[in-house]
Formats: structure tokens, sequence, C-alpha cells
């Protein structure tokens, strides 16, 4: 829990002002007094590790909030094609939500992306940042990203993969014949069998044509 305790007030209200707020100990900031609460968050992260989503910020008793803070209630349409209703605060990050949604739909989240209109919205980005309002609807799409695979002669391939595609299928997008082609990503030969989800490979990675 952060508190805040104390402040030193001035009457200019771009003056800066030191703040005293109790993280296990009382640590002060130097702040201004036009200074948001979203971005006193960052500076108490920057200052002492805590980060935004454990923080809960009080004065006299009474917590403190931002927009960051609010919840905001939307439905989702799923692929059967049927809506749900979904309320979560906007500091949550897309994959947050998309637990969420895969715990009330049973759908893995591996398997699909949120859609916002036609933005597929990232993962790890919040649902402030995109401005999500109440009453909007989001719509669940298979997964789909674009993927590079350089080749041995230096020439790039861009696919348009699904994190359920394996590495064979990636494979078959890229060579005529897969039985002797290898593909390797972070130092590892990727197995045929394994899909790019198992192996973390998102949106603009990487994979290099090891064959020889």
């Amino acid at each position: 829990m952060v508190v805040a305790t104390k402040t030193r007030l001035s009457n200019e209200a771009d003056e800066e002002i030191n703040l005293y707020v109790k993280v296990n100990k009382t640590v002060s900031l130097k702040v201004r007094r036009s200074e948001t609460i979203e971005n006193l968050r960052v500076l108490l992260r920057h200052k002492e590790g805590v980060s935004e989503d454990l923080q809960l910020l009080e004065f006299n008793g009474k917590e403190i909030c931002d927009h960051s803070d609010e919840k905001v209630s939307f439905s989702v349409e799923t692929p059967a094609e049927d809506t749900i209703e979904v309320e979560v605060r906007c500091m949550h990050t897309v994959l947050d939500l998309k637990k969420i949604v895969e715990s009330i739909t049973g759908f893995p989240s591996d398997d699909w992306d949120l859609f916002h209109g036609r933005a597929r919205l990232q993962k790890v980005k919040t649902l402030a940042s995109y401005d999500i309002q109440n009453n909007d609807q989001l719509k669940m799409m298979p997964a789909k990203f674009w993927l590079m695979v350089r080749i041995r002669t230096g020439k790039v391939v861009t696919l348009l993969v699904t994190q359920m595609d394996t590495i064979r299928v990636v494979k078959e997008k890229v060579f005529l014949k897969t039985d002797h082609q290898q593909l390797v990503f972070g130092g590892s030969i990727l197995e045929d069998d394994k899909t790019l989800a198992f192996y973390g490979i998102e949106e603009d990675f990487t994979l290099s044509d090891s064959t020889r």
C-alpha cells in the first residue's frame, strides 16, 4: 500500500512541492502541484520499484484515483457469434483482458486477438491507451500477425501467421521442400510439431534458415 501522508503546499500551481509518501518507509518526492496522479505512480515505480498496478494511493483515508484507475464496461463478440459483458479497470493490459475473456468463454487466449473496430489490440498495452469507452464493442478474431523469416540468400520473407501455426506450417509457407530445412530462433533450432506460441514468437520477430 502507498499512502500520501503530508504535503507542503504552494500558492503557485506549477511550483514544486515536497510530497511525502509511505511505502513501507517514508520517501520524499519533488513534484509540481499540477502533476497528475498517473505520473506520480510512474515516479514511484522508478524510485521504489512498486509497479503501478500494485499501488493504492490514499490521502486523508480516501483513495486517490486517476483515469487509469477507472472501470470501463463493454461487450466482447465471441467466435460463437454471441456477446459477453466485461467490466475491467482501464489500467489493465490487453493481455489481462484476454485472460479474463478466456476464463469466461473457454477459448484459449493464444488462439485469438481482440479488435476495436479495425484496430488489433496489442497485448502489452493498456485499455486506457486505446481509449476504450463504456458500451464499446470489441471482437475476438483469429490471432494473425506478421512474421519474418531470413533465408540463406539474405532475403527476408514476410508471412501472415497465427500463434497456433506449427513450425512445419511456417516452413511450408517459405520452402517448397521442408524435410531438410531448419529454422532457428534465439539460437535454438525449432521443432516442427511445436507452435509459435510454444516458443513465445510474436509479431515482427525474425526466424532464420539454418539449413546447410
